[in-house]
């Protein structure tokens, strides 16, 4: 299954994403195709994502190979890599549990990530929201007197982090 770790998300955050598969028996080429729409993934200098597998109870350990994910679209928001996992087919590691971890950037207001197995099987499907606030400080009930330079403060209670608005300089705060 493929599985989001952080709880929270908005426009610009990192999210870490998990696949946990199994490693098939009687097989001799295996690939998980992974694609993600509304988020870009987190690539290195080279351009290749970093990827870390965990097999078994073992300790997480970087891909050995490289993992080169398609160019970014620009208007559809979307991006795919398939990773190669054909040096994992061995008889001692049939069965074990095989959890691939990778990390991309919230770049619109819905996130749907889908990973694929070559068998054909779905991995799993993620789908994230964010969105926009936008507060407008207002004098009294019913009043259309805006207050610039008015203060407040908001923090999200799951994760306990303060929010950041951008003020626009006329009374109208948004969501940063």
């Amino acid at each position: 299954a493929s599985e989001m770790t952080d709880e929270t998300v908005g426009i610009g955050d990192t999210v870490t994403y998990t696949i946990t598969t199994a490693v098939p028996y009687d097989k001799t080429e295996w690939t998980i195709e992974d694609s993600i729409t509304g988020a870009k993934y987190i690539t290195n200098d080279t351009g290749a994502l970093d990827v870390t597998i965990t097999l078994g109870n073992g300790s997480p350990e970087p891909y050995s190979g490289t993992v080169t994910p398609s160019a970014y679209d620009e208007e559809s928001k979307t991006q795919d890599f398939t990773i190669d996992l054909k040096d994992y087919l061995t008889e001692e590691n049939q069965g074990k549990t095989l959890v691939i971890t990778y990390q991309a950037k919230v770049t619109a207001e819905s996130v749907e990530n889908t990973a694929h197995n070559s068998s054909g099987r779905t991995d799993g499907e993620e789908k994230l929201y964010s969105g926009y606030i936008t507060f407008t400080k207002k004098g009294e009930v019913d009043s259309n007197d805006v207050l610039a330079g008015a203060g407040f403060k908001v923090q999200d209670k799951i994760s306990n982090k303060w929010a950041t608005f951008r003020d626009e300089n006329n009374g109208v705060y948004t969501l940063t």
